[in-house]
């Protein structure tokens, strides 16, 4: 087997970078951080993508190697910055402590790594103690993403209402030993779309898909008028409780504060749920994300998210209701969500009848 095959047979079937870097001799973190650059680039000039022209399989392998390696490798540098690489254990960030000036914060698991940030859960020791999720960039380069997020809770948090409960409350933030910036969260007991789509196989039942589509409508509305647009709303970034019915939409680093005064643009495009708008030279604006939600509303009814065709089986009227927030103009395309929001609960009334609150089995 070539040495690029065996290389890749090793990081696909890694479960955490020290499969791959092996287990670092103690020190500091500095030392430990050189040592794992060293691993990686030894291994990087094997699965070199460059090497392969004269073989598209072989780069096409190679391709895929890199990816990985890359992928573990910033892994690897979380671990190391927050002191648990090489722990013994199923989850290395168990029992990490994050120092703040009022409160002790312990990290129990970790939830998940994306390419901005890796979100662990935990629970904060202080005055009043809270279980929380503590989102730490992966890379310094990504702090102006990260601050982002956490100046648009704050204004959220300056201006309490009643939608607040459907938005993360930022309770602290800190720096790593390397200078990446952190922010601590209440945790949102809740799971995303992706996670109940799946649950559904033929879709979400519509009267189910009215309520999540009303919460989410009634938070971007409340982000709206404080001047906030997100930018990147998909099913990730939405989460549903389905014990009370409430739902939350999170992830505000690629949201533009008040564009048409700061200049900010869209940060970030989404091929299957941004607005057509979405990377051209003009400020976001809410209809932006109504576009967005309502393909999210696509993606959880069963529908086909590339062209927004729903089942057949959705009312025809719902059916309006969500094309109308996906018309391909911004000009055309409503922007007040909390006008939606209200044309929405009677819509149900309308299809469903007066209802009480009929539980989502998941």
């Amino acid at each position: 087997m070539h040495e690029l095959e065996l290389a890749y047979r090793d990081l696909c079937a890694a479960r955490r970078p020290e499969d791959v870097f092996g287990w670092l001799a103690a020190g500091e973190t500095a030392v430990r951080l050189q040592q794992l650059d060293g691993a990686a680039e030894r291994l990087a000039a094997v699965v070199d993508p460059s090497r392969f022209d004269w073989d598209l399989d072989l780069r096409e392998i190679a391709t895929a190697a890199a990816t990985r390696l890359a992928d573990l490798r910033r892994q690897a540098r979380t671990r190391i910055e927050l002191g648990v690489y090489g722990r013994d254990g199923d989850d290395p960030a168990a029992g990490l402590r994050v120092e703040l000036p009022d409160r002790v914060v312990v990290l129990e698991s970790t939830i998940g790594a994306g390419d901005l940030a890796t979100v662990y859960g935990g629970r904060c020791d202080g005055p009043e103690p809270v279980t929380v999720a503590v989102k730490i960039a992966n890379d310094p380069a990504d702090h102006d993403l990260m601050q982002q997020e956490a100046r648009v809770l704050r204004r959220f948090q300056a201006n309490p209402g009643s939608q607040s409960k459907h938005l993360p409350e930022l309770l602290a933030t800190f720096k790593t030993a390397d200078g990446r910036l952190g922010l601590v969260l209440r945790y949102l007991d809740g799971i995303d779309l992706v996670t109940l789509r799946e649950r559904f196989p033929d879709g979400v039942p519509a009267m189910h898909a009215i309520w999540i589509c009303a919460r989410v409508l009634s938070a971007i509305g409340f982000a709206h008028r404080l001047g906030v647009v997100h930018g990147n709303v998909e099913p990730t970034h939405i989460l549903v409780r389905p014990r009370d019915h409430n739902a939350f939409l999170i992830d505000w680093s690629y949201a533009a504060i008040e564009p048409d005064r700061s200049g900010e643009r869209f940060r970030v495009r989404n091929d299957e749920y941004s607005a057509p708008e979405v990377g051209l030279p003009e400020p976001p604006t809410p209809a932006a994300d109504i576009f967005s939600i309502g393909k999210c509303m696509v993606y959880i009814l069963g529908g086909d998210v590339a062209t927004g065709a729903l089942p057949a089986d959705v009312d025809a009227r719902l059916q309006r209701f969500l094309q109308a927030m996906m018309l391909a103009s911004s000009r055309q395309r409503p922007r007040d969500a909390w006008e939606l929001h209200s044309v929405l609960k009677s819509l149900r009334g309308e299809i469903f009848g007066q209802t009480g609150f009929l539980e989502l089995n998941v």
